[in-house]
């Protein structure tokens, strides 16, 4: 959205009969189907395929679950956007937000570990979630019935940051 901005083809889009909504659920909806299906041929070919690794959950909850991470990754993305004027300036906040949140996720260092502070503050974080919920699918075959918990709290973060994303994009179209 902030290229567009800066290179004036937004106002190409807002000649468009499109609404502030239909744009960003365009935006998110072409990243989610790339990325849903880069993930499914990268999980086939490449991790048991190739490496014969075995996962043990079902592909099409792991793969929903994929897709809610990216609606709410995407949300967080324009959610920030919308805070930013120009590209630089959207990189410089994205840094002490994005590397903390995927740092601190649990994928790299457990959530255990962490101060019990942390830990709660990092339950606002859509990565936490994810990466909860993938070894919870993946490796030990966790179905619906167990991590809805996760899947609901994600999910929930994900319509946060859309309807305040929205807002502010609305807000920004107007003026």
């Amino acid at each position: 959205l902030l290229r567009e901005r800066e290179h004036g083809t937004l106002d190409h889009l807002l000649v468009l009969p499109l609404t502030a909504l239909e744009i960003m659920l365009a935006k998110i909806w072409s990243n989610m189907l790339v990325v849903v299906l880069c993930t499914w041929l990268s999980l086939e070919v490449i991790v048991k395929g190739a490496l014969g690794v075995p996962l043990a959950g079902s592909m099409s909850l792991f793969l929903l679950v994929t897709a809610v991470y990216l609606f709410a990754s995407t949300a967080l993305g324009i959610f920030l956007a919308t805070l930013a004027r120009s590209t630089p300036q959207f990189g410089l906040l994205a840094i002490p937000v994005i590397i903390p949140m995927l740092l601190l996720s649990g994928g790299s260092t457990p959530l255990d570990s962490m101060p019990q502070w942390l830990q709660w503050v990092m339950q606002g974080s859509p990565s936490t979630h994810f990466v909860s919920l993938s070894a919870a699918i993946l490796f030990r075959d966790a179905g619906l019935s167990v991590v809805w918990p996760d899947l609901l709290a994600l999910t929930a973060i994900g319509l946060l940051f859309f309807v305040i994303a929205l807002a502010r994009f609305r807000k920004s179209l107007a003026s």
